[in-house]
């Protein structure tokens, strides 16, 4: 049998975009340093392992032939 999928607590999202950078630093648990330094190895593989790769998942893509026949 495959891995069961357990589903997590849905958390409100998170406005980024409208948060200072001292706010911003807090709620990812980060000093100043890091503004300048960045994470260390050991943070980034920690982050790594917590959260997985900083990849996007693929959607379908439409081929010629369909855009032609939706035309």
């Amino acid at each position: 049998m495959g891995k069961e999928l357990i589903e997590e607590e849905e958390k409100p999202a998170i406005s980024w975009h409208a948060m200072s950078v001292d706010d911003s630093l807090k709620t990812l648990g980060l000093t100043q340093d890091h503004l300048t330094n960045g994470l260390t190895t050991s943070e980034a593989a920690e982050r790594l392992a917590q959260y997985g790769p900083n990849k996007m998942t693929e959607g379908k893509k439409t081929t010629l032939l369909e855009m032609i026949w939706k035309q």
